[in-house]
């Protein structure tokens, strides 16, 4: 089963959102950039959570938003401030509570297909053979 997110929602009013309108403030429409470049990194982590306790995954990610490593960890101190909380940092990973409510409802319905499919190529279920008692003869 896969454990990312290829597609994750989020409104066409985002920008106008007080958190966002912090970011623009703080870090400009570069910053509002790379938040979401950040949030497309996560969507396409296991789980939709990013390990940056990895030095390696930190140092990549930190490139890929062109950042050097003191100013990614400014960033992620910025996003994850208490009143701004644009991701949440747990255990040395982050996310976003609506990259995870997506997750969440996608998983569920890849459960859902996983199990129909399952469930529709159940060989006892594809092929039903008929027993010698259930046929009936139409010659007399």
């Amino acid at each position: 089963m896969k454990y990312d997110l290829p597609y994750f929602s989020h409104y066409s009013t985002t920008h106008n959102e007080p958190r966002i309108q912090a970011l623009l403030a703080e870090y400009g429409l570069e910053g509002y950039a790379r938040y979401w470049i950040l949030c497309k990194i996560i969507a396409s982590s296991p789980n939709v959570k990013l390990d940056i306790a990895s030095r390696i995954i930190k140092l990549t990610v930190a490139r890929a938003l062109g950042l050097s490593t003191e100013n990614f960890d400014s960033f992620i101190e910025f996003l994850n401030a208490p009143d701004i909380k644009l991701i949440r940092l747990e255990n040395g990973s982050i996310t976003t509570d609506q990259l995870q409510e997506d997750y969440q409802r996608v998983s569920k319905k890849r459960e859902r297909d996983r199990n129909n499919y399952n469930s529709d190529n159940d060989p006892a279920t594809v092929l039903s053979i008929p027993s010698a008692e259930n046929i009936q003869s139409r010659v007399e």
